[in-house]
């Protein structure tokens, strides 16, 4: 038996062939959202996540050194992701990063 699944289908087989001439087709009608690539955040390193981005579907940016903020984004049941954070420069950190550098 093949079985084709798209995105959305939860649990059953979108198209199951099987045997000669069988041929079934079943739909299920729970479909989830989908977001679009979030892309990333200045000054942050994203964590990875499988395509595609489903309602749920969390990343984590975490900002680089001489940064403060960072956070977790979610796919929302609408297609959109939470409020992105932002990362901001530690001033203190950044002249001493520029000085001995």
């Amino acid at each position: 038996m093949f079985l084709f699944e798209g995105p959305g289908i939860q649990d059953e087989p979108l198209i199951a062939f099987g045997g000669p001439l069988a041929l079934h087709c079943r739909y299920h009608l729970l479909f989830a959202a989908e977001c679009e690539d979030p892309g990333g955040v200045n000054h942050s390193l994203r964590s990875v996540a499988p395509w595609p981005y489903t309602a749920g579907t969390t990343f984590t940016f975490t900002c680089s050194s001489c940064y403060t903020g960072g956070g977790t984004i979610t796919c929302q049941q609408d297609g959109t992701w939470s409020t992105k954070p932002v990362c901001t420069g530690n001033e203190a950190k950044l002249r001493h990063r520029h000085v001995t550098t």
